[in-house]
């Protein structure tokens, strides 16, 4: 039994838009200062781990609630603190949780492209 050209052709363009459509959204997230487009993971040094963290914050997976990795205070180490929120983060999305930020959990973004920390007032 064959499947028909048309019927071949409309399979073929929508797994062709869905890639597409996971392919942007597990490669980039993007936030107002920055994106995040890597693996990340606990002893890392960088500044995807900062917008990582305020991706978080902002959406609740709490990194710290004061002093380093706070909402204002995020900074670009993956430590303890940062590992742990991921992990929640990941069990929430049903995800392993493993507090790797990796392709799996880029890809549970797909909805989420946007998000607007929470602004830092100073004096």
């Amino acid at each position: 039994m064959s499947i028909s050209n048309p019927l071949k052709s409309k399979l073929f363009l929508k797994i062709v838009i869905i890639t597409i459509f996971l392919f942007i959204g597990a490669s980039i997230v993007s936030a107002a200062q920055g994106s995040i487009t890597k693996t990340l993971k606990y002893g890392m040094k960088d500044i995807q781990v900062k917008y990582l963290q305020q991706f978080l914050n902002e959406k609740g997976y709490i990194v710290s609630r004061i002093g380093a990795g706070s909402v204002g205070l995020e900074t670009t180490y993956f430590g303890k603190a940062t590992d742990t929120a991921v992990k929640a983060y990941q069990r929430a999305k049903g995800l392993t949780a493993d507090g790797i930020f990796g392709l799996k959990s880029r890809a549970s973004l797909s909805g989420i492209l946007t998000f607007y920390p929470t602004p830092v007032v100073t004096n």
